[in-house]
């Protein structure tokens, strides 16, 4: 027979879909992750994977600006900085966060009167010079540069804006691959990534927190940092980055636990006490 109360300690791998992660935005990325109550938990965390702001509601992207806006578990909502600080909605308009910032997009309309009518923009021009152009004829994609001058041909069926001087493509085949600008394949992808882009040296490789670097290779795997740990019934999602840390973290939960059933069995001891002095006519309401 099925021990239901034992301790149980289980790993999460990228598998078991427990933990959601998000694009890097100025240095940090969102993740969340629900418990067996549905309360849904969202942190943000710096490109080596460690949580640094959190837990929250609910959370959005650092923007251009370098806010974040994000919602406390009291329904109160939010901005923070990407030094941890935090402003409110006044505070974000008198600091002038609110001003147009310039814009670095080209006039495209004026562009693409320029272009050979076989062709059409498909992206604005990246910091490197270089935009998506799709070639009506063939609907095969290639990059363009403000010269008007084709770069890299259009010989992919779907292509990305450059980001960090990569793009995603994929070719005729069906391959996913990193380029760089000279159209050289840097690395194939085992499998299509979540995201098109790069963002602080990371792409999204698979949204249940597995990130590649700009070489392929996983760079970042936060499956790795997270266990679920299931005691007598009850289950939920601790952090722990070392051995010792996980042990400590396991210990807080016994102890509730065993807070818990002792308060439980403080109150039986006490209704059979009460019982057993003043009979059943005591309950009656």
């Amino acid at each position: 027979m099925e021990n239901k109360y034992k301790l149980e300690i289980k790993k999460i791998t990228s598998d078991d879909h427990i933990i959601y992660s998000y694009p890097f935005h100025n240095g940090f990325a969102r993740i969340e992750y629900s418990d067996e109550n549905d309360i849904t938990y969202f942190y943000f965390i710096d490109t080596k994977g460690k949580e640094v702001f959190g837990p929250f509601s609910d959370a959005n992207d650092f923007d251009e600006n370098g806010l974040a806006l994000v919602t406390n578990f009291n329904g109160m909502s939010y901005y923070i900085r990407v030094d941890g600080k935090i402003l409110y909605e006044d505070d974000k308009k008198r600091l002038g966060y609110d001003k147009d910032t310039l814009s670095l997009k080209e006039d495209i309309s004026n562009i693409e009167k320029k272009l050979d009518r076989k062709y059409c923009l498909d992206s604005d021009f990246a910091s490197n010079g270089l935009a998506v152009i799709r070639d009506l004829e063939k609907d095969l994609y290639g990059y363009i540069n403000k010269n008007m001058e084709i770069v890299i041909p259009c010989i992919y069926e779907g292509a990305y804006p450059f980001r960090e001087d990569r793009a995603i493509v994929t070719n005729e085949q069906g391959e996913t691959l990193a380029i760089d600008s000279s159209n050289k394949t840097i690395f194939k992808f085992d499998k299509a990534p979540s995201v098109g882009y790069y963002s602080d040296g990371h792409i999204l490789q698979d949204c249940c927190g597995v990130y590649k670097d700009k070489y392929g290779k996983t760079s970042l795997n936060i499956n790795k940092f997270y266990y679920v740990v299931t005691y007598f019934g009850k289950s939920r999602i601790i952090r722990a980055d070392s051995t010792e840390e996980l042990e400590k973290k396991v210990e807080v939960i016994i102890n509730e636990i065993r807070a818990y059933y002792n308060d439980i069995i403080n109150s039986i001891d006490k209704t059979q006490n009460t019982l057993n002095k003043k009979g059943i006519k005591e309950f009656i309401k």
